[in-house]
């Protein structure tokens, strides 16, 4: 784990929004991302409030896709102080996909967030076996809830919708 994002021009962009230093990143489309899922998704801000007022510090980063999920949420340290997860996205989702995906891996890791007793990787797959359904078999157990499915297709559709409205007033105004 790098910790890049504390100095970077975008985390400090994310404080104003009240993301940081919870919610971490580097990345300008990620950036995008948050900045869309808070201006129209009242999911989404949900989400990002809960997660601020935890002890949970989450970093963000896309990656080419592997072939398997198109995000993942995955724990990456517990300390005293701090709990530290990962959200990895499909460096190909874009736009409202890539917000609807974000809230769903952000559900995820609000599900970390009010479980103060994951503070490894193998409390944190105890958590998963007990609230997930198995997504893919060994070697690599993945899991998902019906409260990130739910909450993803929430937050696409409220970003879409306002998405929508907009184009609507604009054509409204020619």
């Amino acid at each position: 784990m790098v910790v890049i994002a504390s100095v970077s021009p975008l985390a400090r962009e994310a404080d104003v929004h009240g993301a940081a230093p919870r919610i971490r990143f580097t990345d300008a489309l990620v950036a995008d991302a948050i900045a869309r899922g808070l201006s129209h998704s009242p999911t989404f801000r949900w989400l990002v409030r809960r997660l601020t007022t935890s002890d949970l510090i989450v970093y963000i980063e896309r990656r080419p896709a592997t072939g398997r999920a198109s995000g993942v949420t995955q724990f990456v340290s517990g300390t005293p102080q701090a709990r530290y997860v990962r959200i990895v996205l499909d460096a190909n989702v874009s736009d409202n996909g890539m917000v609807g995906l974000l809230g769903h891996e952000l559900r995820h890791a609000l599900e970390v967030a009010d479980a103060p007793w994951v503070v490894d990787q193998h409390t944190y797959g105890v958590l998963y076996r007990v609230i997930g359904t198995a997504s893919c078999a060994a070697p690599r157990w993945c899991f998902d809830t019906t409260a990130a499915v739910s909450a993803g297709r929430r937050v696409f559709k409220e970003v879409a919708s306002a998405g929508r409205r907009s184009r609507d007033l604009a054509a409204t105004e020619e």
